[in-house]
């Protein structure tokens, strides 16, 4: 084995102790298990990466002191979702009908209005994958090399769809615990998420699909316990046909972007998985400068009106090009924080953040209203979709926050006190 690689066994090793200390006191497999569980994986496909005959040379000799503060933040973050496994929530709070059919409408209305585009562009896509042996890797180059897209009134439809996507997926599992819920809304929201599924891998991308993914299977986790046995066995058979579905989609578009490399199949998905905690070892601590939130704050900068914000990843790139690592590789989500602010600044956001999402997110008496059900699964996406990726909610992710903030208020504001579920 190569130096350095008892650093991320015993990084491993951690988890799975913090694992199962977990799992003997909340005594269920509850979402912080799920996200512990990946972690463990992650951990795993690092060392298999760190090791690699063709990959190896990638990084530079692992360290201890990176991944005892990785560890440390990760369970900070993870802190609001183990509150929620160890409470006993009785019920939640219906929210305002108005407000939660009026949001469904125009969701699925800006729906209705990209879907003629979304479904050219997923067939003609989906085929150039399936039937040409470098379509995969065609699709990837010709997305990213678009750069930046300047945003105009034209792309409204487009913009809310992107920004309340996540909010979507939530509401929907919601109405599956209504015993007469509106069939119609949860067919609109059902389609505009096997669009958010389908769309990215048909330009050639792999992440955004994951991530959806990862918020499928949170909402579900959430809510499953007030969805009906019978509703909840045949949406467990739908929902495992089409992850099946989509992971075979997946699979099939990482051979066609791996065709012209000296890499196999399973080595390209262990670098995917696994190269996160290594980057972060690397350079998570000392990247040789900070981007001064440019990244992980850059929508909330512009809208400051602070001077030389970059506009989009390209022009990120070159302006901090002194960086020894940029966002096109993972890093983790924490990683963007401590190379955006520096290591201790990044504490302090972690701690206020956590702090924030946990005392918001504690139930009373049992009952969680629906503005505290939308921030847990916003506090528990974060550390769930960022701990093999970047942090999701940066750049254009900035509106997604805005756009969770936004609905927490509006539930709250709005929010009705009977009909408890």
């Amino acid at each position: 084995m190569r130096e350095g690689s008892i650093w991320i066994i015993i990084y491993g090793i951690a988890w799975i102790m913090f694992y199962f200390v977990l799992y003997k006191k909340i005594n269920k497999f509850g979402i912080t298990c799920l996200i512990i569980l990946t972690y463990i994986i992650y951990a795993i496909c690092s060392l298999l990466l760190y090791n690699s005959n063709v990959l190896s040379g990638n990084y530079r000799t692992l360290e201890l002191f990176p991944y005892i503060y990785l560890f440390g933040m990760l369970v900070l973050s993870l802190l609001p979702a183990i509150q929620h496994d160890r409470e006993q929530i009785i019920k939640i709070k219906s929210p305002n009908t108005f407000v939660l059919n009026g949001f469904s409408i125009l969701f699925i209305i800006t729906s209705i209005i990209l879907l003629p585009n979304y479904l050219s562009s997923i067939q003609k896509g989906i085929n150039l994958i399936i039937f040409d042996p470098y379509g995969g890797a065609d699709l990837y180059k010709d997305t990213h090399d678009i750069g930046a897209v300047k945003r105009t009134y034209m792309d409204i439809p487009f913009v809310i769809f992107s920004m309340f996507s996540y909010i979507a997926v939530l509401v929907f599992f919601y109405y599956l615990t209504i015993p007469r819920s509106n069939k119609t809304l949860m067919l609109g929201l059902s389609i505009s998420m096997i669009v958010n599924l389908l769309a990215p891998i048909s330009r050639g991308l792999r992440t955004e699909t994951v991530l959806m993914l990862f918020a499928i299977v949170t909402a579900f986790f959430l809510m499953k316990k007030w969805i009906p046995e019978k509703r909840r066995k045949k949406i467990s058979f739908a929902g495992i046909s089409l992850i099946s579905c989509v992971v075979f989609l997946l699979v099939v578009l990482t051979i066609s972007r791996i065709v012209s490399r000296d890499i196999d199949v399973r080595g390209s998905m262990v670098e995917y998985v696994g190269q996160a905690n290594l980057n972060f070892n690397n350079y998570g601590l000392d990247a040789g400068g900070i981007r001064n939130g440019d990244r992980t704050c850059r929508i909330f900068k512009e809208i400051m009106m602070f001077d030389n914000v970059p506009n989009g990843p390209l022009q990120r790139r070159s302006k901090y090009q002194n960086l020894y690592i940029d966002d096109y590789y993972f890093y983790t989500f924490v990683g963007d924080f401590t190379i955006d602010f520096g290591p201790i600044i990044a504490v302090l956001v972690f701690v206020v953040a956590s702090f924030f999402f946990v005392k918001y997110t504690k139930p009373k008496n049992g009952i969680l209203t629906f503005s505290q059900l939308l921030i847990l699964y916003l506090s528990i996406l974060i550390p769930l979709q960022g701990g093999m990726y970047l942090f999701n909610y940066s750049d254009g992710g900035n509106y997604t926050l805005i756009a969770f903030a936004f609905m927490a208020i509006a539930f709250s504001s709005f929010n009705k006190p009977i009909r408890i579920r």
